[in-house]
């Protein structure tokens, strides 16, 4: 092997009388010649060692990779579980948007949050299960409204109370009306309130206009809400009561 490679190269000083001697030796003794029984014992006995070695070698990289399986599955939950819940405890930790609001001012930070799309500060304006249906209302708007915006440049959301205050005038195809407009807070004090507002939402498609490029006109409530405020541990009050009574508009 070492004479080829030597005759391989450019500047080979390898010559005949070389490759004369190597093959004289090869003919007087063969390249190979048979193992001893000690040498092929040996020659075993490493090959043995060495497939032992790699069976043990396999075995333990398999087992690392299940268990490295394992331990990344669980590391990857405690991580999606410590996002889940720091959320909620972050949100409970920081002090509510309405800490220094007066009473009144948390009632008009709710439903004013309804056209702003606000419902992290209405989180804050109103007790979770009272406020959920409102908060729920204002979170699809919201993220429907960015989608589209995202993807048209513009939320296709037409703001109800800029609406009424121009006259309800007629809404452009692909353009709804969502919000509360009219709002009109009355204090009748001991943190309760009367409040009374319009509310509008996009109007639905009867059977006949399902497949119709007709505009579908918004439809509008009514609605008068009695709530009761509390002074919470923070220092910042909260509506804990609501008694609710809706009466449908006409429209257009």
């Amino acid at each position: 092997a070492a004479l080829i490679s030597e005759s391989l190269r450019v500047k080979s000083e390898v010559n005949l009388k070389d490759w004369k001697r190597v093959l004289e030796s090869w003919n007087a003794s063969a390249p190979i010649r048979e193992l001893r029984g000690d040498e092929k014992a040996e020659i075993e006995k490493r090959a043995e060692e060495l497939r032992n070695r790699g069976e043990k070698n396999r075995k333990l990289r398999q087992n690392w990779r299940r268990r490295n399986t394992l331990y990344l599955t669980v590391l990857i939950g405690v991580v999606a579980l410590v996002l889940f819940l720091s959320a909620p405890v972050k949100k409970a930790m920081e002090p509510p948007l309405t800490l220094n609001m007066s009473a009144r001012e948390v009632v008009e930070s709710y439903y004013e949050g309804i056209n702003t799309l606000n419902q992290e500060l209405m989180e804050d304006c109103i007790e979770k299960e009272l406020g959920k249906s409102d908060i729920g209302e204002v979170t699809n708007f919201f993220v429907t409204s960015r989608v589209r915006l995202g993807y048209e440049g513009e939320s296709g959301i037409v703001n109800a109370g800029e609406w009424t205050g121009q006259g309800r005038p007629a809404v452009e195809a692909g353009k709804h009306v969502y919000g509360t407009a009219r709002l009109r807070i009355e204090d009748m004090g001991s943190g309760k309130f009367r409040v009374n507002f319009e509310k509008w939402m996009p109007g639905i498609p009867d059977d006949s206009q399902q497949n119709s490029v007709t505009v579908i006109p918004p439809r509008g409530w009514e609605i008068t809400d009695l709530i009761t405020l509390e002074k919470q541990k923070k220092g910042n009050w909260l509506i804990v009561k609501r008694d609710r009574t809706v009466r449908e508009i006409s429209f257009p």
